[in-house]
């Protein structure tokens, strides 16, 4: 029961590295945004991603909130 559970949280996850135009535009690195919400410095992305705006990145940490990410 629990691999389920960690399989329904990590899918959430995986469907918002789908929305990057929701975040800023349809280039924009949501996978590094998440690390760095998380407090993993891993610089900017390489072309042809483009970096999450500071309004993006709230917005993530907001949708990342609503499905519990951060208390994993």
């Amino acid at each position: 029961m629990a691999a389920r559970k960690y399989q329904e949280d990590s899918l959430k996850v995986i469907a918002l590295l789908g929305k990057a135009a929701r975040y800023g535009n349809s280039n924009c690195d949501v996978g590094k945004a998440i690390l760095e919400l998380k407090g993993v410095p891993i610089g900017p992305p390489r072309l042809p991603r483009a970096p999450m705006p500071e309004e993006g990145k709230a917005l993530l940490r907001k949708d990342l909130e609503e499905v519990g990410f951060f208390t994993w």
